[in-house]
């Protein structure tokens, strides 16, 4: 190597290698199921400000234009529904395929069970009676 020549630097090699950090499937803490659905039940009832039995019980995760939302999965697929219903299903041990839970207290964020009331859904009630007229 002359004076005048500047060393130069060995090529490095890149190397294929793993990231530092691989990418994890989200687990699925499921610990209730009831029909077509499944959820978190410790999840569930972390999320409930619980009074005294007899007043409202607040909800502290997300909500919606009709009340409490929670994730769920039905049939194996991810997707929110009214924590009501899940509540309804963890404590009743029912599925509630044709049934709405409505609020008897009239406070639509409430999720004490004994607010609550089965009431058949009216989406499916027109469709029978149609059928009845014909």
């Amino acid at each position: 190597m002359n004076e005048t020549e500047t060393p130069t630097k060995p090529k490095r090699r890149l190397k294929m290698t793993t990231p530092r950090f691989k990418h994890r499937p989200r687990t699925r803490r499921i610990t209730h199921t009831s029909g077509d659905w499944s959820w978190s039940k410790d999840l569930l009832e972390s999320k409930i400000q619980q009074g005294q039995e007899d007043s409202c019980w607040t909800w502290q995760g997300a909500t919606g234009p009709y009340g409490p939302l929670m994730g769920a999965w039905k049939n194996g697929h991810r997707q929110m529904t009214q924590a009501r219903r899940l509540i309804w299903m963890t404590y009743h041990e029912i599925s509630l395929d044709n049934l709405q839970v409505r609020h008897t207290c009239g406070n639509k964020d409430c999720v004490n069970v004994a607010h609550m009331a089965l009431q058949e859904d009216r989406r499916h009630l027109g469709n029978f009676a149609s059928k009845d007229n014909e």
